[in-house]
C-alpha cells in the first residue's frame, strides 16, 4: 500500500516539474519573441535613420553644388563682362597669376601651339601690336597669324556671348565635331560655357558660336586659364 502511494506522490511530483517546465518554456518563448519584435522594430528605426542621413547627405551635397554653380556662374559673368568691355585691366585681375590665361581657337587645346599671356600681358593686349601665332584655321590649315585685338574679334568676343541663349557648367553645350579635351588639359579646372545654337535658319544648327571660359580653384579663389572659342569644324 505504501509502494502505491509512494509511486503516485512520485508521479504527481513528476506532473507538476513537466508542467511547471511547460510553463516556464512558454514564459520564455513568449519573451523572446517580445525580444525579437524589439530587435526587428529597431533594426527598421536604424534602417530608417540610416536612409534618411543618406538622403539628408545628398540633399546637402545637392544644395552645396548649387551653391558652387551659382558662384562660379557670378564670377564667370563678371569675367565675361570685362571681356565684353575690353576692359583690358579688370580682364587681368581675374587672370590667373602663375599659370596666366590660354587661348584656343577651338574646342581641342593644342598646349604646343596655342599662346599664353599673363595678367602683365593681358594689361596691354588690346592696344599691342604684336603678332601671335594662335593656331592653324580650321579646314585651311593657314596659320592664324594676329594680333590680340584682331584675335579677339574673330575667336574671343565674335558673338553677344554675354546674351547667350545656352549656358552650361562644366559639360559641352555646343556639340560639334571637333575634339574636346579641355578635362584631359584642366583636370582642376571647372568651366562655363555661353553658347548660340544657330543664327541662320538655313544652315540648320551649323553656325553655332560658344565661347568656354575655364576656371581652376585656387585657396578658394577662381582664377582664370583658358578662354576656348567654339563652333561648327570641317
Amino acid at each position: 500500500m505504501k509502494s502505491n502511494k509512494t509511486m503516485i506522490v512520485v508521479a504527481l511530483i513528476i506532473l507538476a516539474a513537466a508542467l511547471s517546465g511547460a510553463g516556464v518554456y512558454s514564459w520564455q518563448q513568449s519573451l523572446y519573441k517580445d525580444i525579437q519584435v524589439k530587435l526587428d522594430q529597431k533594426d527598421v528605426s536604424i534602417n530608417l535613420l540610416t536612409e534618411e542621413n543618406k538622403n539628408l547627405k545628398t540633399e546637402i551635397q545637392n544644395y552645396m553644388n548649387q551653391q558652387k554653380t551659382s558662384e562660379l556662374l557670378v564670377y564667370s559673368n563678371q569675367v565675361l563682362k570685362a571681356i565684353k568691355d575690353k576692359d583690358m585691366n579688370q580682364l587681368s585681375k581675374y587672370v590667373h597669376p602663375d599659370k596666366g590665361v590660354r587661348f584656343s581657337p577651338y574646342a581641342y587645346v593644342d598646349m604646343n601651339a596655342s599662346i599664353v599671356l599673363t595678367p602683365d600681358q593681358i594689361k596691354q593686349a588690346m592696344t599691342s601690336t604684336q603678332k601671335y601665332l594662335w593656331g592653324v584655321y580650321d579646314g585651311k590649315g593657314d596659320d592664324i597669324n594676329l594680333t590680340f585685338s584682331e584675335y579677339y574679334g574673330k575667336f574671343i568676343y565674335d558673338q553677344d556671348f554675354i546674351n547667350a541663349v545656352r549656358i552650361g557648367r562644366t559639360y559641352r553645350v555646343g556639340l560639334g565635331n571637333s575634339l574636346d579635351n579641355i578635362k584631359e588639359v584642366y583636370p582642376d579646372g571647372e568651366y562655363i560655357e555661353y553658347n548660340f545654337p544657330g543664327f541662320d535658319p538655313k544652315y540648320e544648327g551649323m553656325d553655332w558660336k560658344s565661347i568656354r571660359l575655364i576656371f581652376e580653384n585656387v585657396d578658394g579663389k577662381w582664377y582664370l586659364v583658358c578662354v576656348v572659342h567654339d563652333q561648327w569644324t570641317i
